[in-house]
């Protein structure tokens, strides 16, 4: 069972002490379907693998919102970089 607990004060978010200051330009807008290009973490000031596709992916789905609804998009992490396809 889990206690609750009050008064217990919020910790501090981590992520808002590292400000990325480079922000890549990824190719969405020239990708076909079946495309895909390859991001190092050190290509996007990424720290670890998790982070850089975070951050890939999370610019896809901005992409998407903005451009183009239909963009369909998966990655996957492969051998020290990020892949991402255009799927639709």
């Amino acid at each position: 069972m889990f206690e609750i607990e009050e008064a217990i004060p919020i910790a501090r978010d981590k992520s808002l002490t590292k400000k990325r200051t480079f922000r890549p330009e990824f190719p969405f807008s020239k990708m076909k379907i079946g495309d895909s290009f390859a991001v190092r973490p050190e290509d996007c000031g990424a720290e670890t693998l998790i982070q850089c596709q975070n951050m890939v992916t999370s610019a896809a789905c901005g992409y998407r919102k903005a451009f183009n609804n239909n963009f369909g998009y998966t990655s996957r992490q492969m051998n020290g970089y990020v892949r991402i396809w255009r799927t639709q």
